[in-house]
């Protein structure tokens, strides 16, 4: 089993003896690795990303295809309409859709992001240490969206926290979810809001996904976010 950074830093080599450990032996020794493994990854630098001094609204028509993970943002999901595309590095790697959903009965802002996740390279690893290592990213990842509502809105109340997870490709994406109340301008006027939470870490090996959802905390969203999240297609 091999460990290593992806920018190349650094490695840890399990070195097998001729003696056979017992199964109690074998699960602490696998537990003692995932943890190193763990802290090894959050040492491992990122690809630095070249931001802008200012975020750049692209003019997009049609479908928009993130350049390094392929991954498609439709001109519509579900009931949800694109109004944007966003991007905050030169490269382009990382990228936010806007989309509205304006009837009647609901009105609902949706945001997805897309962009470079910690890095996370595992080479011969049991399962079960390297789902360890990319749960540990995605929490930490989930953290620091956490953290930046809670900037944003300093009145934020955490109504809800819990596991999430996505089925794109065959593949199965754990991640995470919260869910958020604030008073916040919204269609012209500042009321009360619920904020949903969404975030996957690990999509095609390298790169986070982020979905944000935000309509007046008298409506119920919860169909409409769940047909989104399901027809959304990444690929």
């Amino acid at each position: 089993m091999i460990w290593t950074c992806a920018s190349g830093g650094g490695n840890l080599k399990a070195m097998a003896s001729n003696q056979k450990p017992s199964p109690e032996v074998a699960k602490v020794v696998i537990l003692i690795f995932a943890t190193i493994a763990i802290i090894l990854i959050c040492a491992c630098p990122a690809v630095q990303s070249h931001y802008l001094a200012k975020p750049e609204r692209l003019a997009v028509a049609g479908a928009y295809v993130h350049a390094g993970s392929q991954i498609t943002l439709p001109e519509s999901i579900a009931s949800f309409h694109r109004d944007g595309v966003t991007r905050y590095d030169s490269d382009g790697r990382d990228i936010s859709a806007g989309y509205n959903l304006m009837t009647v009965s609901h009105q609902i802002a949706a945001t997805v992001y897309v962009y470079p996740a910690p890095p996370l390279t595992s080479i011969g690893s049991p399962p079960e240490v390297a789902a360890a290592a990319r749960a540990h990213l995605t929490e930490r990842e989930f953290e620091h969206r956490q953290q930046e509502i809670q900037r944003v809105h300093p009145g934020a109340t955490l109504v809800e926290q819990r596991d999430a997870v996505q089925f794109q490709d065959g593949k199965t994406y754990p991640g995470r979810a919260a869910v958020y109340e604030f008073e916040s301008p919204f269609a012209g006027s500042t009321i009360p809001v619920r904020s949903h939470l969404y975030v996957f870490c690990g999509v095609d090996g390298k790169w986070a996904i982020e979905y944000r959802f935000t309509h007046p905390k008298s409506e119920n969203a919860d169909p409409e976010i769940q047909a989104f999240m399901e027809k959304w297609a990444w690929h």
